[in-house]
């Protein structure tokens, strides 16, 4: 059965078809938000169905992405602007491929594919360990969130697949089955006897206070019983990095960032990182790379002895 021919319908039947092809869960919420963003414009144009869009339409709304301002009034990065363009683009191309709309007015718009920048800023040793000293370890609810800190710190794993962990996820060979991450591909991952400590630190003494129902398998729960949410772990390690008076943006994802760039800068092989962080092209972890050499290009213009010249 084919879906109607307005925005919503064919948004959700585009997001339910990048689901069944094994993109996550993650990669489907920025795309809702990204389309609906396009079709709220359209609004603004008159234009209520994607057969009545324009390649003119398509140009004016890469104008729009220029001059758009987020909530706090700052403008969209270049790489944020054109990944949004690039979302509209292949939408209208998949339209057109299933025959939902009789042209594609994408067809005359180039499809570049947005420059990666540059991660964001990484945590220093002292930094990790300045905000792995602010959870409270005299109450459970502290236990746990030192825990998930640890974890993150030294697998590198996802919010996302953090939260999907099992009790029976971890293994007395020092790893973590993740099932289901990005691309929807298991692997098991390592993690240090610290971080493993810690896990079973929390499984033995506050997991079980936690624990509402007893068939209930999630690793990290909640004060209520029930597995955390992503926006609720967020919300728990950013404040922790508040508390430590650290100016650096992300939550999750800085200490993923962080542990990756720290194995490369010591030596391990980048296709090992690849592994660990579960990406599915050598590209993308190739991207932490550039941190790593950053930070060696600085190191050598201050201690290379024809540079202090």
């Amino acid at each position: 059965m084919k879906p109607g021919r307005d925005f919503p319908s064919l948004i959700a039947a585009f997001i339910n078809d990048r689901a069944m092809k094994n993109y996550s869960q993650e990669t489907g919420r920025v795309d809702l938000s990204t389309l609906h963003l396009f079709r709220r414009w359209c609004e603004t144009e008159k234009v209520s169905h994607p057969d009545q869009a324009t390649s003119d339409h398509l140009i004016r709304y890469g104008e729009y992405l220029s001059s758009y301002r987020k909530q706090d009034g700052t403008p969209l990065n270049p790489g944020t602007r054109a990944y949004r363009l690039l979302k509209v683009v292949v939408f209208f191309r998949w339209m057109y491929k299933k025959n939902y709309i009789l042209s594609d007015p994408s067809r005359n718009i180039t499809q570049r594919t947005p420059q990666r920048s540059l991660p964001g800023p990484i945590l220093t040793s002292d930094e990790v360990e300045q905000i792995l000293s602010k959870p409270d370890l005299t109450t459970p609810l502290g236990i746990r969130n030192r825990t998930i800190i640890e974890t993150l710190y030294s697998t590198g794993i996802r919010s996302s697949e953090l939260i999907g962990l099992q009790v029976t996820d971890l293994k007395p060979s020092l790893t973590l089955f993740i099932r289901c991450g990005k691309g929807k591909k298991d692997r098991l991952v390592p993690i240090g006897e610290r971080a493993y400590r810690w896990l079973q630190r929390y499984l033995l003494d506050v997991r079980p206070v936690l624990l509402r129902l007893p068939d209930d398998s999630s690793l990290f729960i909640s004060l209520y019983g029930r597995s955390l949410s992503v926006s609720r772990l967020r919300e728990i390690v950013r404040g922790y990095i508040r508390q430590s008076k650290i100016d650096k943006p992300g939550c999750c994802h800085l200490f993923r960032h962080t542990m990756a760039t720290a194995m490369l800068e010591n030596g391990a092989d980048i296709r090992i990182i690849q592994e660990i962080l579960g990406h599915a092209s050598l590209k993308t972890t190739a991207h932490y790379t550039r941190v790593a050499i950053t930070d060696l290009k600085s190191v050598h213009t201050r201690t290379h002895p024809f540079e202090r010249t």
